[in-house]
């Protein structure tokens, strides 16, 4: 044998590494999260507690702001 080329190996076979197992699928979805929104916001009420709601934290926002900049 050439002493340049190194000595083979008896278990040193030119495989492709071996395959990643594949990943775990659900095997159903659950509910979208705009469905669970749906039944709060169904009807004049719901409208109506949804604007409520973002009044009041637009309210609290401002007067935030407003005790900030030393107005109260």
């Amino acid at each position: 044998m050439d002493e340049s080329q190194p000595e083979t190996q008896a278990d040193g076979g030119m495989n492709p590494p071996p395959r990643v197992p594949p990943m775990a699928l659900a095997t159903a979805d659950g509910p979208s999260p705009h469905r669970r929104m749906l039944p709060t916001l169904a009807g004049p009420r719901g409208v109506t507690a949804l604007v409520n709601r973002a009044l009041d934290q637009l309210d609290t926002i401002a007067d935030r702001i407003a005790h900030a900049a030393g107005l109260r």
